[in-house]
């Protein structure tokens, strides 16, 4: 009898593996795991540039770059790509999900279309790569997609839920919301609002600053450099504040330092990070 029961929990303990109960778990846990096969289609669009004084992109988890250059259009590259379990659904599907533009009131709105449930059942993404002339503001919405927006831009807000941000050299005022994506705000002096729950907070800027900023994360670090002859009044709130603006001058007391005539003000706060004030010098 003893044989007989240890031959049937075997046999038991087969049919349950055969059953693939343990694969499901696991897809359960990561639904886009065993989507190996991949299928991508490229889309240009070219719109005038005449009477585009604002871009709009709105896309879940592709990547957003955005360059300006001497251009009279504004020209949009969009790479879809879609991951399914097989060719045949790659084929059939990958004109499911659509990409969109349209100008309206001075707004070009570029966006991606998912059919209702589409992103539980299959990978699908699209990346965009825009080219507008210099001055141009941009506002940018994604989830997981990395954000880039390089020299040139008038004004710009991006808002993620756990993406990457980098601005760099932009003309006009700076806007970061994010939950826990990083963020990187370089080279621009026009004033910044960064605010993030877990990422962390890069702003450098080697001339200075001429209007507000600040930058806020619960528990990321916060790195700044600007320059010391700065018309700054600096605040930091954070576990290291006292020695958050040491690197200045010995002026600095209590997480606070006033450069100039203190016209504008530098606010950081982290409520467990680090926040880390270092001057540049030319």
């Amino acid at each position: 009898m003893t044989a007989l029961r240890a031959a049937a929990v075997i046999f038991v303990a087969a049919i349950i593996s055969m059953s693939g109960c343990d694969r499901f778990q696991r897809r359960a846990e990561d639904p886009y795991k065993n989507m190996r096969t991949v299928r991508q289609q490229n889309i240009t669009k070219t719109i005038p540039a005449k009477g585009v004084a604002a871009i709009s992109v709105m896309e879940n988890r592709g990547a957003v770059t955005v360059n300006f250059e001497p251009v009279d259009q504004v020209t949009v590259i969009a790479v879809k790509t879609l991951k399914t379990l097989d060719a045949k659904q790659a084929g059939k599907h990958i004109a499911d999900f659509t990409v969109h533009s349209e100008l309206k009131d001075g707004v070009l709105k570029v966006f991606t279309r998912y059919p209702r449930g589409f992103d539980n059942k299959y990978d699908a993404r699209v990346a965009y790569e825009i080219t507008a002339p210099g001055g141009t503001d941009v506002a940018i919405e994604t989830q997981t997609g990395a954000v880039a927006v390089t020299s040139g831009a008038g004004d710009v807000t991006v808002k993620t839920v756990a993406a990457p941000v980098a601005v760099s050299d932009a003309l006009g005022a700076v806007t970061v919301t994010t939950d826990s994506g990083d963020a990187r705000v370089l080279h621009c002096f026009r004033g910044a609002s960064v605010k993030t729950k877990t990422g962390n907070i890069e702003f450098r800027t080697e001339a200075p600053p001429s209007a507000s900023t600040v930058l806020d994360t619960k528990t990321g670090r916060v790195d700044i450099l600007v320059p010391h002859h700065s018309n700054l009044a600096i605040s930091v709130e954070s576990p290291n504040a006292d020695n958050a603006i040491a690197g200045f001058t010995t002026r600095a007391q209590g997480g606070r330092l006033t450069l100039g005539q203190g016209a504008f003000s530098l606010h950081a706060r982290s409520e467990t990070g680090a926040v880390f004030v270092i001057p540049f010098s030319e």
